[in-house]
């Protein structure tokens, strides 16, 4: 959860118990509090441990947004950074993504 806890997207993982589990949960601001109070480079090591992660959807938009020349350059950290805080829109065949008079409140990444 610490992806979504990071970046404000949907959990990145599927977690499926193969025993008997107790399991603790910490909140949003229990979590936030958490990189507060303690070691001040904690933070740092949860987001290292990120930049490490490589499943198929995140290798996947690792690709595809390195061929896009905005992006030709930037740093590995940055295009993660970027991956993770993408919120995926799906259309159908057809749809209508914007329309020139559409005013702009945001970037897409076709």
């Amino acid at each position: 959860g610490e992806v979504s806890l990071f970046y404000k997207c949907k959990r990145t993982a599927t977690i499926m118990s193969n025993n008997y589990l107790t399991l603790g949960k910490m909140s949003e601001a229990d979590f936030k509090d958490f990189l507060n109070r303690f070691d001040p480079q904690i933070e740092d090591k949860f987001r290292e441990m990120i930049y490490t992660y490589d499943d198929p959807k995140t290798k996947f938009l690792l690709k595809s947004i390195s061929k896009i020349e905005y992006f030709q350059g930037v740093s590995e950290k940055t295009k993660r950074d970027i991956v993770y805080s993408l919120n995926p829109i799906n259309y159908e065949k057809g749809g209508i993504l914007f329309k020139p008079e559409d005013v702009a409140d945001c970037m897409y990444i076709v």
